[in-house]
């Protein structure tokens, strides 16, 4: 299909169909390639603030560190280019929406599908610690779900990246992210946040997205019971593992709150198609092969069956123990007895006999 003559091409090749969002920094468009005819999203930074180095800086930095990811669950960069002296990303166009404007149109996630989401989306998140990237900004809005059910995390605009060019440093004492979602030392100081400052916000989107409610400072849930009553049992000790105050107590690792969200799955209350349906395009992978990435979680598709070998496994992992304390701590009439004791017994008996004997 040529393109509309009353609508430009960005930098000669990309059609704008549509505006998919309208930030105080950028605007992102639907657009199609007319080399190739795909669809792609462009994020073009405004013009306003192009003329701004360190603006522009921040802008090269999102589109390089996007670009070192390749996974599934996180919004693939196809290239970088500048139209009429303002920079563009070319990446992914993703057709569905974010878990923000999920939770907005339709109120919480079942909680199995906030499980299912959340254990993808940390899954992309330590793929991007492994490659040294921290995100800094992880909430609902920055991630989407496409039309198959596939969360992908999006927007790595403040994200930093170790060990790279001095330009893209944040200063120190800089404050950057969203309140709510940031950990306690990343409102203080954002330059020298890890990957458990990632955690923190991961925890917080898991709160919002099965309560409806913004975060507010879950660190003191040990404090405050009540910040986490709303929430689902099996995910509280989640949330407030992963959104304790000290980064040390946090999970170590993106995949270790994942396999935790995984341990706890079957005993969240499990989700119709029908249900999931009304939430997402297609249904969401609870119940799929789909979230099987780093964790085999082939027991989630039949999730009876999962939980009666789950069961059988705790009930010989129990017999087993048992037996090993009975092997290390064993009775008296298990107990080996000497020779020389048997022949003190014998003799006992014989001289008792004799005496008795003797008596009559």
């Amino acid at each position: 299909m040529p393109p509309s003559p009353e609508k430009p091409l960005i930098d000669g090749r990309y059609e704008r169909i549509s505006v998919l969002g309208e930030g105080t920094t950028a605007t992102v468009y639907r657009v199609r390639d007319v080399q190739t005819g795909e669809a792609r999203a462009i994020k073009m930074l405004s013009p306003r603030l192009a003329v701004h180095e360190a603006v522009r800086d921040r802008f090269a930095q999102e589109a390089s560190v996007t670009a070192r990811l390749r996974h599934p669950n996180v919004v693939k960069v196809h290239g970088t280019g500048e139209h009429e002296g303002t920079p563009y990303i070319v990446m992914d166009y993703v057709r569905g929406g974010t878990l923000k404007e999920r939770v907005e149109e339709r109120g919480p996630l079942p909680p199995r599908i906030a499980s299912a989401v959340l254990q993808q989306a940390l899954h992309a998140l330590h793929h991007a610690h492994a490659e040294g990237i921290v995100h800094r900004d992880v909430k609902p809005n920055n991630v989407m779900i496409t039309a198959d059910g596939t969360p992908r995390v999006v927007d790595f605009g403040i994200g930093r990246a170790t060990g790279r060019d001095p330009r893209f440093v944040t200063d120190p004492g800089s404050v950057l992210g969203t309140f709510g979602y940031m950990a306690p030392e990343q409102s203080i100081d954002s330059a020298d946040v890890d990957n458990r400052a990632d955690i923190y916000a991961a925890g917080a989107t898991l709160y919002a997205v099965v309560t409806g409610r913004r975060p507010g400072e879950l660190y003191r849930a040990d404090e405050d019971p009540a910040l986490l009553a709303s929430v689902p049992v099996p995910l509280r000790p989640i949330i407030k593992k992963a959104t304790r105050y000290q980064p040390d107590d946090r999970y170590r690792t993106a995949a270790e709150m994942a396999k935790d969200l995984l341990d706890a799955h079957l005993e969240l209350p499990p989700v119709s198609t029908e249900e999931e349906a009304t939430l997402f395009l297609t249904p969401v992978a609870t119940n799929t092969q789909v979230i099987r990435q780093q964790i085999d979680l082939s027991d989630i598709a039949a999730p009876e069956k999962a939980a009666a070998e789950r069961r059988r496994r705790r009930r010989e992992g129990r017999e087993a123990k048992i037996a090993r304390e009975a092997e290390a701590s064993p009775s008296l009439l298990k107990r080996e007895v000497p020779l020389w004791g048997v022949l003190l017994v014998v003799l006992a008996c014989i001289i008792a006999m004799i005496v008795w004997a003797l008596v009559a």
